[in-house]
């Protein structure tokens, strides 16, 4: 506790003393035109360690625990010690009673006061030698300020560049795995692993290819191979026989160093996340790397600290770093040509290949031999071909396997048995999924007579073998059949975005089967209609579906029955006109038509939904599924929905804050989110969460709650239908009550009453895609008809949105394009609007928005307005009412010169942006002055 006291009085004392020296040489810069340049330079270099002390202050009075770094800086001869006694020695340079007091001196005698009292005990060189003192104090504290908290440094002379302990309360394991992962793998490795029959795939490590490869020779293999013919259990296999290198080397007790220290990860592309797997890639073997370190690059730990989602080249440059802390790397990479867009994957291989940067990563590439791939991988890899007798002997050796372990297939007489193995490995050409399907096919034959006609008759192509599948099912079961294969589809469509959630499971197939399919053609007692069960519903499936235990990220909870497609070539076939076109055109799936279908169905139950989900788990029942899913399905689906009035109108249903079950609907979402296993998961696919806008008092028009439900939640597309359709006067004139929670007010809730367009006015930056519903409903207002019509000029002034430091918000400066006040300059607004008793500069100044702040100076805002004393004023209820009767009368350079005074509802802002905001305002002219009582005359309300 001692040393909390000590470290807070060394702050203050540096602070008080920095402030007395900075209004000395603040007076005397304005009095004396010829004042001595070394005043300039004492003024800057004081002010900033001011900045700099104040918020340090901050931090130590806000964090509980004092970190082993800054211990060491209050110590004797440490830099506060140090600083202080520099600055305390500086101010000695500067008489206390320089500064005349009391109003009536004149100018003439101030002057001489001044040239009187300066006859310069400021010494020249004593000065300089204090100042180069104070800036290396400085630039040692600024170090443990440039980020938005202080953690446990055990190592100062790396300046951070290992975060080896922890970060904000997380071990570093735990900050890759919630930022930087994207999509596991781990699970597609464990099935492929599941899958490999032991003693297949050896003939790989025979190859001339493969003992070079191994051996650094070259740095890229690529097996390429036909549909089917099993590449991702071959690269699972491949993939453990890297990794038992890496265990001999652990094994044999060697020091690890970055000398000889060997490393394996893999990754594998899958069609079921229909997505670029360019970054995920990325994203996936970076952390794995560190973990096996222990590690992470201080550029990884900036890059997490940025706020923002890592940039392809920031990948490239942070797997740089992580390769430098191991000899050899070897990455698995499979099913390359499953990514979409894969030309962007393709352009990350060609640099990991050929970079000189990655000279000490092997890549082992796996793919079909697509012609865009072919031309790519054959100017950097040396190729392997999956067509050859080794292939078809390892299906031998497989079938073998499978017929004598299967036990429907053990009953069978020992000659019907070897009949199978020759006819598979024969017909096989190469294709394990082939034979798979064959052995399907086949378990569900009961007569000797049928399974030798079958042998006899065995289709050529992967097409014609599903063709016969689908054939083998009992047309009873072809409905539950179709349904599963289109609830797997929908799943995987809406939760994209967030590959480490399991797939759907096998007791919500067959409760939405029930619920939906069932329902809907044979009324409500269909419920009961059918004896369908887990065991029966994965006997239907057959090998056209995979049914696994996943777990949840972070738990140790297991989910068992998680579904997804068996293959990649069973969603090609079921979503192809050969499929419908022909004998099983039944099972055809149009993925745009089933999203509609399934969504209209998810959504009807969500709305009509009277009770709260039995169980606390997502997966766990229909009712908490089809909630959630329904909330979930409102970004990918948003074009669906836009495009159907009738699903737009169910939509405005289930977010119409009237509806006697709104409030339980959100009270089952807010449930469901904080549960561990569900909510950690689900932050991707969640723009805004709707359930935390609570309504206190809703609009009698539906419309109206469900555009402000939309707006607050970041649903842009459907906000917009929705506003096209909507009288904009509503927008200001009706009048609602809502709170919500927020980090950045310190009370952590907001409360509003006032219109849904002053809600965004006002509260724009405390949400996440405020910025995005503020432009929406300008633009709308700005181009709406008249007489509603309003001016960009009067929306600038009445404009409240800024960007955040701490990276709550982000403008949309930082992402390339314009923010909502440079928008609305290009429209023509006037940087000045007269009628207001704050001018726009003023309140971007006190929002701390630099971008907005250099915006508005460029286009002629006065640098030293401080607003009409008659102009209008809002409310003084109201956010921005309360915060105009402060900030009117203040210069904005006073006000951020004093920026303490103005946010004292919010955190402080870093001294970086105080400074860039502070120096872009001296460049146009700005000076720091208050308005007198006399002078600020009450406006009238508006």
């Amino acid at each position: 506790m001692a040393e909390v006291l000590a470290l807070g009085a060394s702050i203050i004392a540096v602070i008080q003393a920095a402030e007395r020296i900075v209004k000395v040489c603040k007076y005397f810069i304005e009095s004396v035109n010829s004042y001595p340049s070394d005043l300039r330079l004492i003024y800057i270099e004081v002010a900033a360690i001011k900045a700099n002390f104040e918020s340090l202050e901050f931090v130590e009075k806000h964090d509980r625990e004092v970190s082993a770094f800054l211990k060491t800086m209050t110590g004797p001869g440490g830099p506060f010690s140090g600083c202080l006694k520099s600055i305390l020695e500086l101010e000695k340079l500067v008489p206390p009673g320089i500064v005349p007091r009391g109003s009536k001196t004149t100018k003439r005698r101030k002057t001489e006061t001044l040239v009187a009292a300066l006859a310069w005990p400021l010494k020249k060189e004593t000065a300089r030698a204090l100042l180069s003192d104070i800036a290396h104090y400085k630039s040692t504290i600024s170090n443990a300020l440039s980020t938005e908290i202080l953690q446990d440094v055990k190592d100062m002379k790396r300046s951070l560049k290992e975060v080896t302990q922890q970060l904000t309360g997380m071990s570093a394991t735990r900050v890759i795995r919630y930022w930087l992962n994207h999509s596991d793998s781990s699970p597609n490795h464990n099935a492929a692993c599941g899958l490999y029959e032991s003693g297949t795939g050896n003939w790989v490590l025979r190859t001339d290819e493969w003992k070079s490869w191994i051996n650094l020779k070259y740095r890229c293999l690529w097996i390429h191979g036909i549909p089917g013919a099993g590449k991702t259990i071959l690269a699972a296999h491949l993939t453990e026989e890297i990794a038992s290198l890496e265990s001999k080397q652990y094994g044999a007790g060697i020091q690890q160093t970055s000398r000889n220290r060997i490393a394996s990860v893999y990754y594998y592309c899958s069609h079921a996340r229909n997505q670029d797997e360019a970054g995920p890639f990325l994203r996936w073997i970076i952390p794995q790397l560190c973990r096996k370190v222990d590690r992470i690059p201080s550029l990884g730990y900036n890059m997490f600290m940025d706020g923002r989602q890592p940039t392809m080249n920031q990948l490239l440059s942070l797997l740089e770093v992580v390769l430098s802390y191991f000899l050899t790397v070897y990455v698995t990479i499979d099913a390359v040509d499953e990514s979409q867009e894969r030309q962007n994957l393709l352009n990350i291989l060609v640099k990991l290949a050929s970079d000189p940067r990655f000279g000490n990563l092997q890549l082992l590439v796996t793919s079909r031999e697509y012609a865009d791939i072919k031309a790519v991988m054959s100017k950097i890899s040396r190729p392997l071909s999956m067509s050859n007798p080794h292939v078809e002997a390892d299906i031998s050796v497989y079938v073998a396997a499978k017929v004598r372990s299967t036990s429907k297939f053990r009953h069978w007489p020992a000659l019907l048995r070897d009949e199978v193995e020759q006819a598979l490995a024969v017909g096989a050409k190469g294709m394990f999924r082939w034979a798979v399907c064959q052995l399907d096919i086949l378990r569900r034959l009961r007569e000797i007579s049928k399974i030798r006609t079958a042998l006899e008759n065995l289709p050529e192509t992967l097409d014609d073998t599903y063709v016969r599948i689908f054939a083998c099912v009992d047309e009873h079961d072809w409905s539950l059949l179709r349904h599963a294969l289109r609830m797997i589809s929908f799943h995987e469509t809406i939760y994209k975005d967030n590959p480490k959630l399991p797939g759907v499971t096998k007791d919500i197939i067959l409760a939405s089967y029930s619920a939906f399919t069932l329902q809907s053609t044979a009324g409500t007692q269909a419920n009961v209609d059918h004896l369908h069960n887990s065991d029966s519903l994965e006997e239907i499936c057959g090998c056209l579906v995979s049914f696994r235990t996943r777990s949840w990220p972070d738990t140790n909870t297991a989910w068992t029955g998680s579904a997804s497609l068996a293959h990649y070539t069973v969603r090609e076939f079921i979503e192809s006109g050969r499929c419908a076109g022909g004998p099983a055109s039944y099972f055809h799936n149009s993925p745009g038509a089933t999203n509609h279908a399934i969504f209209t169905s998810i959504l009807r139950h969500a709305i009509d939904a009277t009770h709260q989900p039995r169980s606390k788990w997502f997966l766990d029942g229909i009712e908490g599924y089809c909630l959630q899913t329904a909330t979930v399905a409102l970004a990918p689906l948003e074009t669906t929905i836009t495009d159907d009035s009738a699903l737009l109108d169910a939509v405005m249903d289930l977010l119409n804050p009237l509806d006697r079950r709104y409030s339980i609907r959100m009270d089952s979402l807010r449930a469901l989110f904080h549960t561990t296993s569900f909510g950690s998961v689900i932050k991707g696919a969640i723009r805004e969460p709707i359930w935390d806008l609570v309504w206190i008092s809703a609009p009698e028009d539906r419309e109206i709650g469900a555009l402000t439900t939309l707006c607050f939640g970041g649903y842009m597309t459907l906000a917009a239908q929705v506003l096209s359709n909507t009288d904009l006067s509503t927008l200001v004139t009706t009048k609602i009550s809502v709170c919500f929670p927020t980090k950045i007010v310190k009370s952590g809730k907001m409360d509003f009453k006032g219109s849904p367009f002053n809600l965004f006015a006002e509260c724009s930056h405390l949400l996440r895609c405020g910025d995005l519903s503020l432009r929406l409903l300008y633009r709308s207002i700005v181009a709406g008809p008249l007489p509603r019509r309003i001016r960009p000029s009067t929306l600038l002034a009445k404009h409240y949105s800024g960007s955040f430091w701490d990276g709550l918000h982000v403008g949309y400066d930082d992402r390339g394009g314009s923010s909502v006040i440079e928008w609305l300059l290009e429209l023509g607004a006037d940087p000045n609007p007269m009628g207001y008793r704050v001018t726009p500069l003023q309140r971007m100044v006190q929002r701390g928005d630099k971008c907005a702040v250099r915006a508005l100076l460029k286009a002629g805002a006065d640098p030293n307005g401080c607003g009409d004393s008659n102009g209008a004023k809002w409310c003084h209820e109201t956010t921005i009412g309360r915060e105009d009767s402060q900030l009117h009368g203040h210069s904005p350079l006073y006000i951020v010169e004093t920026y303490r005074e103005f946010r004292s509802s919010v955190a402080p802002l870093p001294p970086t942006v105080v400074n860039e905001i502070k120096n872009l305002l001296l460049k146009a002219g700005a000076r720091p002055f208050k308005l007198s009582n006399l002078e600020i005359q009450e406006g009238v309300s508006c």
